[in-house]
């Protein structure tokens, strides 16, 4: 049964909402303008055009999606409700304004700057719905609703999850994942991903960013940069990507720019930049545009979860990507550095060979207060090179005796004798001891 056939302006759904205008129809459902009867608040009813279950169940999926992103760039549903034939339909704010392809179609293609200014929007709708584990999975341009409020500000609000796919696993709306099963095509055929196309598992949000690569290049071009006459033509050309980059048809782009709208359209997921911010953070850096705030995914599968580039913490500007390669690898170069210099201080604590001799008698012992050693006087000496000064010492004792006065600059002598050292000076319980109780310590 059509949703929009058997409705008419003026009919009441439950005694609650009162139909105005019919306002159109997608694959889903047909789109009504209406207003509260009771308190003549306008909205925008969406009513399921068929009664089977797996309908059904999807058409609810999307209220529950829609209703757990919760942010300005995603439209808001307020409720479910049921017609009398058992058909749902979703109670939605009625927004006034026009559809992006739409407004291509009127414009013929967009300027730069207005068009990524539109597209920061978007961008940040798409990460509050990542960040809840959502998957738009129909991103094209008739899902993107530019607004126009009564005081004239224009906003842009995300339509249409209702083949959303829910990839958090802590998400409280998961049980209803099992809607998008692997193997059923889902989306438009021009703006699917290849991973899409060929119904493969663990399809993430990185579908998405394909999706809107092919909305930014049509934009851009004023023409879609998939075609062809069928929907196998159209999957040939997505699968083989055989459209030109940007940047031979968009020539005045900057190399950037055109750098990160080609990495969106990556044939592999892999290839592709992992978050909306970091699409969001590119885009700014490249227009001078102001970054609005977007969330980042807590969890989302085979993301490589990359820390987002920046030149500052607080700012919201991306390391350009001619610096950021070598700044990588300056940072990688400098810490192998640091820990290269410390393995081989260790190794060389650990590895010191002690060398030992027998003992000379000792003709006579300076006291602790001498702050000299006579040059007549037979003493211990320890013949060591200067370890680095950032290096503690440990704990280790390296001797040296004997009986020659070594030269001034290449061995330093120093030579302590304590009441309790005196007292077992001949106890051999005490290696580190000489006769005399003398105690030898090495003077660094």
């Amino acid at each position: 049964m059509n949703a929009a056939s058997d409705l008419h302006s003026g009919a009441t759904i439950q005694g609650r909402f009162t139909l105005d205008q019919f306002l159109g129809e997608g694959g889903m459902g047909a789109v009504w303008a209406a207003h509260h009867v009771l308190t003549g608040k306008p909205v925008a009813l969406k009513i399921l055009k068929g009664v089977g279950e797996e309908q059904r169940r999807r058409f609810v999926q999307e209220a529950r999606v829609a209703a757990a992103i919760r942010h300005p760039n995603v439209v808001d549903i307020h409720d479910v409700i049921e017609l009398e034939d058992g058909r749902p339909a979703l109670v939605m704010d009625l927004l006034d304004g026009e559809p992006l392809d739409v407004a291509l179609e009127r414009k013929g293609k967009f300027e730069l700057v207005e068009l990524m200014q539109l597209m920061l929007s978007v961008l940040a709708g798409l990460g509050a719905a990542h960040a809840e584990g959502i998957v738009h999975r129909d991103m094209k341009p008739e899902n993107i609703f530019l607004c126009v409020s009564p005081s004239g500000e224009h906003s842009v609000k995300l339509l249409d999850f209702g083949i959303a796919k829910l990839t958090a696993l802590a998400s409280a709306i998961r049980h209803t994942s099992a809607l998008t099963q692997t193997g059923s095509v889902l989306g438009t055929p021009m703006y699917m991903a290849p991973e899409q196309v060929f119904g493969e598992k663990g399809i993430d949000h990185r579908a998405d960013f394909w999706s809107l690569g092919i909305v930014i290049y049509e934009c851009l071009t004023g023409e879609c940069p998939i075609q062809g006459d069928n929907v196998g033509q159209l999957f040939k050309s997505i699968s083989q990507r055989d459209f030109p980059p940007i940047a031979k048809r968009v020539p005045d782009l900057p190399p950037g720019l055109a750098e990160l709208i080609d990495s969106m359209l990556s044939i592999k997921p892999e290839d592709r930049p992992d978050s909306a911010r970091e699409i969001a953070q590119s885009v700014a850096f490249h227009t001078g545009l102001t970054l609005p705030a977007i969330a980042e995914p807590r969890w989302l599968p085979g993301s490589r979860r990359r820390v987002a580039r920046t030149t500052d913490p607080m700012a919201a500007t991306e390391v350009h990507p001619s610096v950021r390669k070598p700044l990588g690898r300056l940072v990688v170069a400098t810490g192998a550095a640091i820990v290269v210099s410390v393995l081989a201080a260790v190794t060389w604590r650990l590895t010191a060979t002690p060398v030992s001799a027998e003992p000379a008698p000792i003709a006579s012992v300076p006291l602790p207060s001498q702050t000299q050693a006579t040059a007549t006087t037979a003493s211990a000496f320890v013949v060591v090179s200067s370890p680095p000064s950032a290096i503690a010492e440990p704990t280790v004792q390296r001797t040296v005796a004997t009986n020659a006065t070594p030269p001034a600059n290449s061995a330093r002598a120093v030579s302590r004798v304590s009441s309790a050292t005196a007292s077992s000076a001949s106890s051999p319980a005490n290696p580190k001891q000489g006769p005399g109780g003398i105690e030898v310590a090495p003077p660094y």
